[in-house]
């Protein structure tokens, strides 16, 4: 399956791997979607994670 295309990330949710690397390509795939689609409304990707970590 990881021959197939470089848009494949082998996950543990049990040991938590790699959760963080899907978490960041599914919204990078969602974005392109949604600028594709929506091209004037950008307001949805916009990067809150900054504010909320302390």
């Amino acid at each position: 399956m990881a021959k197939m295309n470089n848009n494949c990330v082998f996950i543990s949710a049990k040991q938590k791997v790699n959760i963080e690397e899907l978490k960041e390509m599914l919204y990078q795939k969602a974005k392109e979607i949604h600028t594709e689609r929506f091209p004037y409304n950008d307001f949805l990707f916009q990067k809150y994670d900054e504010d909320f970590t302390d």
